[in-house]
């Protein structure tokens, strides 16, 4: 944990414009989540058939700096799933194939405050490491855009609830694929739930 925590806080000094680190106040997030993908891959052939990673539980934590309204921060995300191909009428899949490593640098904006409560806006990148069982490692990079809503526990403790949508390169190469199918973009979407402590 204390050389994540290192990690994410060298690229937080990277991500983040020089004045503003002596500013604001910092936090860090702690999370689990559950996640449903859809994309990467589709049948040519005329059938509708996709293929995707399966449904998910993730772990995360985030790391972020925030001056008035705007934060910036920078995230890890952890999961492991299958793979599953789908159609009308059937589902085919393979388990634990497949371990995700994400890094999300990303910028969010207060756009409404409630009593003890807020409501913010974010958007950023990601960059998503694939690990198949068996194969090579691969990365695909992509947008994010998500709803957050946080409320207070404690003095120094929110709780925070994330929906969020991302969209990425496909996690498949060519030559994962049989040879009906061809790649496409990848869309996830993930709700998260987890405590904000103000460092």
């Amino acid at each position: 944990m204390h050389n994540r925590m290192r990690v994410l806080a060298g690229l937080v000094l990277i991500v983040l414009p020089r004045p503003l680190l002596g500013q604001g106040h910092w936090g860090i997030t702690g999370e689990v989540g559950a996640a449903q993908f859809s994309g990467h891959a589709h049948s040519v052939s005329g059938l509708e058939t996709t293929g995707h990673p399966a449904a998910a539980s993730t772990w995360g934590i985030r790391l972020d700096h925030g001056t008035g309204r705007a934060r910036l921060s920078v995230g890890l995300l952890y999961s492991t799933t299958g793979v599953e191909f789908e159609s009308d009428d059937l589902v085919a899949g393979v388990k634990n194939l497949l371990t995700l490593l994400e890094i999300s640098p990303e910028l969010s904006w207060q756009a409404l405050h409630a009593g003890a409560c807020s409501v913010r806006f974010h958007g950023g990148m990601v960059i998503d490491r694939w690990s198949p069982d068996g194969d090579p490692a691969r990365t695909a990079l992509g947008g994010l855009a998500a709803l957050s809503l946080e409320a207070p526990l404690s003095h120094r403790a929110n709780i925070a609830v994330r929906w969020e949508a991302t969209l990425t390169q496909s996690v498949f190469d060519d030559n994962d694929l049989p040879a009906d199918f061809e790649r496409k973009q990848g869309f996830r979407r993930r709700l998260g739930i987890g405590i904000r402590f103000s460092l």
